[in-house]
């Protein structure tokens, strides 16, 4: 919300009874939370690297604990599910709070996967982090003639 906004609300009529401000505060936060929450659906929140050995992939999920998160790989596609949901009631105050949160990324993971070889993943400061081992690539083989 603007500062132009929140001075005009500021001045309303409205906002002179006692117990508005607090609600008209309680919208405003709202508002703002939700902003936030749009302006980041356009950031990518998943990165892709590799190196000799390796394949990486690394996704953004913030606030979620280790229970509220699920990752599955098949046929060369990775998921990455969370979920978090949270509700406080006080019946005493009139409040009820609840806020419901999910993510779900899904990346081709390119690449000669090593089948043999599961993928390691750990989840640290609300990033995913997915590891990958690649498959050992043939090198040729030189043969040495023997001499007869």
């Amino acid at each position: 919300m603007s500062n132009q906004s929140k001075l005009a609300l500021m001045k309303s009529p409205l906002m002179r009874n006692a117990f508005l401000p607090s609600l008209m505060r309680q919208f405003s936060l709202f508002d703002e939370e939700m902003n936030e929450d749009f302006e980041s659906m356009g950031a990518s929140n998943i990165s892709l690297s590799e190196d000799d050995k390796h394949v990486y992939v690394e996704a953004n999920m913030p606030g979620l604990r280790d229970s509220e998160i699920e990752i599955t790989f098949d046929k060369g596609i990775l998921w990455i599910k969370g979920e978090h949901k949270e509700s406080e009631e006080n019946k005493k105050r009139k409040f009820y709070y609840k806020t419901h949160r999910s993510f779900s990324y899904r990346i081709a993971v390119p690449g000669d996967i090593d089948p043999k070889t599961d993928p390691a993943a750990k989840y640290e400061n609300g990033v995913i982090h997915v590891m990958f081992s690649k498959s050992q690539k043939e090198m040729p083989r030189k043969i040495e003639l023997k001499k007869s």
